[in-house]
């Protein structure tokens, strides 16, 4: 089953780009916010790091 007459090759065919471009942009922005996630996540930890060497250096237990 599929478009027969012109016009429904030409709707079908508008309808198939316009869903492409917003699968592409749907997957951009998931790329976009998995990569913050990521770097957020660098942050804390080089935080977390600097709370641990400071507290090895004043000899306080490091507690995980």
């Amino acid at each position: 089953m599929g478009p027969r007459t012109e016009t429904e090759i030409l709707i079908c065919t508008i309808i198939l780009v316009v869903m492409a471009i917003f699968n592409a942009w749907l997957f951009g922005d998931m790329a976009v916010l998995s990569e913050m996630s990521g770097r957020k996540m660098a942050q804390f930890q080089e935080q977390i790091d600097i709370a641990n060497t400071a507290m090895k250096q004043m000899d306080l237990p490091i507690k995980f």
